[in-house]
Formats: C-alpha cells, structure tokens, sequence
C-alpha cells in the first residue's frame, strides 16, 4: 500500500472493534466525535490561496453542511466558531472540535482530478 500511495502506511485494527484481550498498535477512531461535518466556503477559498495549483473542490472534504460565507469571512472560518452554538433553521448543536481528515482529500476522487 505504500508504494501504491507514495507514503507511509500502516494497517491496524481499531480498538473498538477488538476484544479486551488483545494488545498491540491499534489505529484510534477520528471521525465518530460528531455526527456532522460542516465546512466553510471561506476555507475553500482560503485553502485555493494556501495551494494555487491544487484542487480544493469541496466535495474532497465530504462535509454534511455547506456554509456559503459573505466575502467579509476569511480564512478557516471554522476555527473561529469552536464553542459556539449554531442553527440551520430548527435543528440547533454547537460546534465542538476542527474536523480531522485523513490524507485521501489529496487524491483523485470520482468525478474530481487531482
């Protein structure tokens, strides 16, 4: 798998698929911290200034929501909104944490050149 993605990598179980007994490297779960992923089109934008030459299409990031910013919001917007309390119409939830994601939003997905 390294040789096919030109980096390092590393198979292992996650810890909360494995039994109690088992030892070893385990790889720990990112993605299950919230439910939601919402993602800024100030970070598209800022992330095209960051790296002219890539391809920062939003779908690479699989967000939940899509935030369409005025042009006054800059940067990772998000990073700004950590603690605060959002709502998209009735549903309400606040937002806890920057989203991780893994090194595939670099790769060529279906439907998106590199």
């Amino acid at each position: 798998m390294s040789t096919f993605f030109g980096f390092d990598v590393e198979i292992r179980p996650y810890r909360r698929a494995t039994r109690s007994a088992m030892t070893g490297l385990f790889a720990d779960d990112r993605y299950d911290v919230s439910p939601l992923h919402m993602l800024s089109s100030a970070s598209v934008a800022h992330l095209e200034t960051l790296h002219p030459g890539g391809n920062a299409d939003r779908r690479r990031f699989r967000p939940n929501i899509h935030v369409d910013t005025s042009g006054d919001v800059e940067g990772f917007a998000e990073l700004g909104w950590i603690n605060t309390a959002i709502r998209f119409g009735e549903p309400e939830g606040e937002v806890i944490a920057p989203t991780k994601r893994c090194g595939f939003t670099i790769l060529a997905q279906e439907g998106l050149e590199y």
